[in-house]
């Protein structure tokens, strides 16, 4: 079976074309809703309005668009035209729906684990057996060096480049089974201006559901909002940052041995400290992007924004794999993924998410002798960027707060994440981030216990 007879195109937007699975389906047309909504979880129906007169984050394209009903699709794969009158499908059938949507992306976080331990662990063994070969051999190898590899090399070969290369396999595997393609990602942001321009185009501002004559930004504005947008995206780290202080605050206090992961680069050599910082500040953040805010919420929107957003942001929280990063990533993948949303582009979440990392890299690497200086920094920066935040948020908030309202007729938004996170593939990720979380409380305490 090829490809295309496993996951065939959905339907044109009449609705009333061969549609052969309900995974891929051309949305709510069939039902006869011709008026065309912006608000979350309503049917679409009838042509899309012109360029201009949507909302730029919409997707409402049809094929970005995905029918959740299995009894729009007949035994033979039709697409059926229910009536006006039709009953709306069983709330078992839409469950079992968003499953085999969160079945179809979240096995990419599992391959991703996969390959990045798997190769890990045989660059290590081979690295061991040689430092083994040599140890016996009776040779003599500078200090600050394993066994003649510097430590550098050693961490970028064992800890870096197999999460390229999970990664890597994360986006293939995702791009197979979604279709989707990185073009498709990379579009110009779409930015709708907050203020009135009879002569320009319609837009949506959030402020009311009719359209309003609101132009899109472009040129040297809409660069300085992607600017004005990465740096509010920092301010709600900062916040992920002041609830991880809490926590940590909290551990000490009862004697929990949590594992901190270390960035530190000190007795790096130039190239592997750059090299280092290059996948840190540039590298990481673009692939993660892709993953997170492009495929897997790309997909996952079909169900909702609100719904998508969630999920991406529990899974990137999750995917770093430890107790520290846990409010940060979890906060700023709900801003991320609501700027992705919002712009229809991954391009001002990328420049955020290389932003707030560069910003981080630079300051661990002042020189800040005191304990004074170090909290006088940080308490410097959280200020700035939270007023940011706040300032970004009351101009703007106004069009991101509608993309959390969840207003599905037929199932909640309580529903759907108990779906999505009660299938095998959420289990299975959840189990192996508890039991990450168990082994490196383990060797923490056995460090601190012996060393």
């Amino acid at each position: 079976m090829n490809r295309q007879d496993q996951y065939p195109p959905p339907p044109p937007e009449n609705g009333r074309q061969t549609g052969r699975s309900g995974r891929w389906s051309g949305g709510w047309a069939a039902r006869g809703q011709g008026s065309h909504t912006f608000d979350e979880g309503q049917r679409y129906g009838g042509e899309r309005p012109p360029y201009g007169q949507t909302p730029p984050n919409d997707y409402g394209r049809p094929e970005d668009r995905f029918s959740r009903n299995p009894g729009d699709y007949g035994e033979n794969g039709r697409w059926n035209t229910p009536g006006p009158n039709d009953m709306p499908p069983p709330k078992s059938h839409l469950r079992q729906t968003v499953k085999r949507t969160v079945k179809l992306v979240l096995p990419a976080l599992l391959i991703l684990f996969l390959v990045e331990y798997i190769f890990s662990y045989g660059i290590a063994y081979i690295i061991t057996a040689y430092a083994s070969r040599v140890y016996w051999s009776g040779a003599s190898f500078p200090a600050d060096t394993y066994y003649g590899i510097p430590y550098g090399l050693y961490d970028l070969l064992v800890s870096y480049l197999p999460v390229v290369v999970g990664e890597i396999a994360a986006i293939l595997y995702l791009r197979s089974r979604t279709g989707l393609r990185l073009s498709n990602f990379f579009t110009k942001p779409q930015v709708v201006s907050r203020y009135p321009d009879p002569s320009g185009g319609m837009g949506y501002t959030g402020v009311s559901r009719e359209m309003e004559p609101h132009p899109l930004l472009s040129g040297p504005k809409l660069v300085g909002w992607v600017v004005f947008a990465s740096l509010a995206g920092i301010g709600m780290s900062m916040v992920g940052q002041i609830l991880a202080t809490l926590e940590l605050n909290f551990f000490y206090e009862i004697g929990f041995p949590y594992y901190s992961p270390d960035f530190s680069t000190s007795g790096y050599t130039l190239l592997d400290t750059t090299l280092c910082n290059l996948y840190v500040c540039v590298v990481g953040p673009v692939i993660e992007e892709l993953i997170f805010r492009g495929y897997m919420l790309r997909t996952l929107r079909r169900h909702g924004t609100a719904f998508a957003v969630i999920v991406t942001s529990v899974m990137f929280m999750l995917f770093h794999m430890n107790l520290v990063q846990l409010f940060t990533p979890l906060l700023t993948g709900m801003f991320l993924g609501l700027l992705a949303v919002r712009t229809g582009s991954l391009i001002p979440s990328i420049c955020c998410h290389i932003l707030n990392n560069t910003l981080s890299t630079v300051v661990s690497y002042l020189p800040l002798e005191s304990d004074f200086a170090v909290g006088l920094v940080s308490l410097g920066q959280m200020g700035l960027f939270i007023v940011i935040f706040a300032l970004f948020w009351a101009l703007w908030g106004r069009q991101f707060t509608p993309l959390m309202r969840d207003r599905d007729p037929e199932l909640k938004l309580s529903q759907k994440l108990g779906a999505a996170f009660s299938c095998w593939p959420s289990v299975v990720y959840i189990l192996l981030y508890i039991g990450m979380i168990l082994l490196s409380t383990l060797m923490t305490w056995y460090n601190n216990l012996y060393y």
